[in-house]
């Protein structure tokens, strides 16, 4: 065999065994690894050679394994590296493992024996402990024995005095040298023995075998070890031996009590205290009742109650409750057995029902009794958790209680509405419910909080409408949307992925529904967007537009309509069941249209473009916050409506509508990638140009019903017929000043007349009047009555009396200064 080869398997097997030495003390042990002993490695080495070939990949492992920083010096020769004998012996030097690694400790049995008596327990644990080491050399190794709370009297490691110290709570004894070795520590710690059961409990290494060998200062007792799969007791000198064998554990934990109560003593005293709650429910009266107990003077084994007569035992728990029967003719004798033999105070909680008829009656109750107590007085309290009617018919034994009297440990077993509380000195007592059960109404489940719709009507009379539902659900599968006549679904979207919605048999759209999840104490709501097409025709120079939105089967809270009208007509009343904003109630429209003034917004190709990069964000996303501050920044948000503080239009809500505004906008605007093999989530049948200016009205309905109509008729007329009306009135009014001008033409004699009163008082009263015959007076008269015409203008048609006050201030100020220049001449 070559020896260049020979040598470079046995490099790699000693790699393998350094490493093994440097993991040894890993969290996952060692795993399957070769190791060789130092020296006979090094002496593997030992060849005749002045150079050392390895393959890249080993040269690699080597570096890595010695940790050093910097590549030694090496030459590539043939694909391998070369190394000299002394740089080779270097790596080998920085790869010797430091003394003692490689140490483990391993606690393999562990004996406890000793004398619990009143005084306190003396315990002594004798532990076997093994110390391997893989290294050249060994350093003392510190193995970590018992926890805090243990006081030791002595510690002797193979029968001599052990070095021991305390860190962070732990005991530690130093190992100086591998190998077996026996630890016996000698220990005392109190034991719970005021009272029964008596206990010890102390913390203990982990070992895989435990052996427990206990002398306990009593006879006749029953113990029971944690975690031990059989305990065996023996009296042993006037006392119990308790032996028993433990899995692996890092605690001691002994519990036992006398088996049969001391004949000296005399019998035990038992004083009761039940505590019981009566709950009514649908279908039955459910009773639950904690047992407070006292027993003094001696131990009992077991305990009997007398259940309520006409009531089911549902279930017996306590400390220490073994397997309990019911006894006797009727089964109302209750026998409840104890693991050990119990003094003191304990509770013991006992659960019984009583079902009743359909239509309820009167259910009596006459409480839990103890069999046997000395003393027995209790509380009772009264709660309900059906819709039915309960009286209170009898009470005999009993005494109510104010229910700021009621005690705590019996308000704690209450959870349901609190109707009355009683209490008793000594039982029998008897209580009657008298129980009418009424029939259940069905309440709201599933509920939509908000609903916001935007409606875009072209001059053409095509109509496109996005509906956006914000929908609590508890129970439903499917929302029943009843669309206009000849309306097109385009899209459908439940929490912003796309649903296929389907038809039912009564010609219905239905979309499936999530179920809301629960966030704290509410239900988290979802959006619902459906958007539909129809035609609602083109219309002629005037007359009605009928627009409605989709009934569906569930209440709506709120709701806000947005309605986009071409610019081509001009809108002068808004009809139907919404309720209009005030630029669009009553007789509003009609006015701002003779006005000339008219709610058109532009820019909305450009409004949609900014939104369209967005994509489709469901409303509980986190980019949807986002998205409402975008909306407060567009021109649409600017330009907004006015709403009667009875609608209840938050600025939220307002521009969560803007929002959805915009949103549509640019799903109308999303053009299909052209050659896509399926339609991108979000995008329409077809692409619909978003005109970019719109008339802009907004309405909004509360508390909207299942399957209620929302309808709204827009009275239109045409532009061209509007223009042709105001000319028509602007030629009826030139004709009028025509007529008034000949008529005045023909009865200059009257105007005379009026003209010369007015002259005659104005020479009676010259001091107050004759300023009018001034120039300046002139003109401040004309000032007047122009300002006159400009307020009244503003009034409800009459905003042509406007352009006749604007020319009378106009020749006002005209004369002014015709008088101002009249007067510096003079001067």
């Amino acid at each position: 065999m070559n020896l260049k080869n020979l040598f470079r398997g046995l490099l790699s097997l000693a790699l393998l065994g350094a490493s093994g030495l440097r993991a040894a003390e890993g969290p996952d042990g060692p795993q399957g690894e070769l190791s060789l002993p130092w020296g006979a490695f090094e002496k593997l080495l030992r060849l005749d050679q002045d150079d050392v070939l390895l393959t890249w990949d080993e040269f690699q492992r080597l570096l890595k394994q010695t940790g050093v920083t910097e590549t030694p010096a090496h030459e590539v020769r043939d694909g391998k590296v070369s190394l000299s004998r002394e740089e080779f012996k270097k790596l080998l030097d920085r790869m010797r493992a430091p003394a003692g690694e490689g140490a483990r400790a391993f606690l393999t049995k562990a004996a406890y024996t000793g004398r619990v008596t009143r005084k306190g327990a003396t315990v002594t644990a004798r532990l076997r402990l093994q110390i391997l080491s893989d290294g050249p050399s060994y350093a003392p190794l510190r193995v970590p024995l018992f926890q805090g709370g243990v006081a030791f009297e002595d510690i002797l490691m193979d029968g001599r005095p052990a070095l021991v110290e305390s860190d962070g709570g732990q005991t530690y004894v130093t190992v100086p040298k591998p190998g077996e070795h026996e630890i016996q520590a000698v220990f005392s710690l109190p034991a719970a023995l005021d009272k029964e059961p008596y206990r010890l409990d102390v913390a203990i290494p982990e070992t895989p075998i435990t052996q427990v060998d206990l002398w306990l200062g009593a006879p006749n007792l029953d113990a029971r070890v944690s975690g031990a799969s059989g305990v065996e007791t023996l009296p042993s000198e006037g006392g119990t031996r308790v032996r028993a064998s433990l899995p692996l554990t890092t605690r001691l934990s002994i519990v036992w009590n006398a088996v049969e109560p001391e004949q000296a003593k005399g019998p035990a005293k038992v004083y009761a205290a039940p505590h019981t709650v009566l709950s009514v429910q649908d279908d039955a009266v459910r009773s639950t009742a904690r047992i407070d107990l006292d027993v003094l003077q001696n131990t009992i084994n077991n305990l009997s109650l007398q259940l309520p007569e006409g009531y089911t035992l549902l279930d017996v728990t306590g400390d220490a409750v073994g397997e309990w029967k019911q006894r006797g003719a009727d089964n109302r004798t209750l026998f409840i057995p104890f693991e050990y033999a119990r003094k003191g105070k304990f509770s013991v909680t006992v659960r019984v029902e009583r079902a009743f008829k359909d239509k309820g009656g009167v259910v009596p109750f006459d409480g839990f009794q103890v069999l046997g107590a000395v003393r027995e007085s209790g509380d009772l309290l009264i709660e309900k958790t059906t819709n039915g009617e309960v009286k209170i018919v009898d009470t005999a034994g009993l005494v109510r209680l104010d229910p700021r009297e009621v005690p705590g440990p019996l308000s704690a077993l209450g959870q349901n509405t609190f109707l009355d509380a009683f209490k008793y000195v000594r039982p029998p007592f008897r209580l009657g419910l008298d129980i009418q059960r009424h029939e259940e109404i069905a309440v709201v489940s599933s509920v939509i909080d908000t609903a916001n719709a935007v409606t875009l009507l072209l001059k053409d009379g095509k109509c496109v409408t996005h509906l956006t539902l914000s929908v609590k659900n508890t129970a439903k599968q499917f929302l029943e949307v009843r669309l206009p006549a000849g309306a097109e679904v385009w899209s459908a979207f439940v929490e912003g992925r796309p649903v296929k919605p389907s038809k039912a048999a009564n010609g219905a759209t239905l979309i499936p529904l999530n179920r809301s999840r629960i966030e704290g104490q509410n239900l988290a709501a979802f959006d619902v967007e459906v958007m539909y097409f129809r035609n609602a025709g083109a219309g002629g120079p005037g007359g009605r537009q009928a627009l409605t939105l989709p009934n569906v089967d569930l209440k709506i809270s709120q709701l806000v309509w947005s309605v986009y009208l071409p610019t081509e007509r001009d809108y002068v009343y808004f009809g139907g069941t919404v309720d209009k904003e005030v630029q669009a109630g009553g007789l509003k429209p009609l006015e701002q249209v003779l006005r000339g003034n008219r709610r058109v917004l532009r820019g909305l190709a450009d409004s949609a473009a900014s939104f369209q990069s967005l994509g489709k964000v469901s409303r509980s996303s986190s980019d949807y916050a986002s998205r409402k501050e975008m909306a407060r920044q567009s021109k649409v948000y600017q330009f907004r409506s006015d709403f009667d503080e009875s609608q209840n239009i938050s600025e939220d809500l307002y521009a969560q509508q803007v929002e959805r505004e915009l949103n549509f906008f640019s799903d109308v605007n999303r053009q299909q990638v052209a050659g896509a093999s399926a339609p991108e989530a979000g995008t329409l049948p077809i692409r619909l140009k978003v005109p970019n200016a719109g008339q802009i009205f907004r309405f909004s309905k509360l508390l909207v019903q299942e399957n209620e109509p929302v309808a709204l008729n827009a009275w239109n007329l045409h532009r061209a017929v509007v223009s042709l009306l105001k000319l028509g009135v602007v030629l009826l009014l030139l004709g009028g000043l025509y007529r008034l001008g000949r008529t005045a033409l023909r009865r200059r004699a009257d105007i005379a007349k009026v003209w010369a009163t007015w002259n005659t008082w104005v020479d009676l009263h010259p001091a107050a009047l004759g300023w009018t015959r001034t120039d300046f007076g002139r003109a401040a008269l004309l000032f007047t009555a122009g300002a006159g015409l400009v307020v009244m203008g503003s009034w409800p048609f009459l905003g042509l009396l406007r352009f006749f006050g604007v020319i009378a201030v106009l020749g006002a100020g005209v004369l002014g200064f015709l008088a101002l220049a009249k007067a510096g001449k003079s001067r």
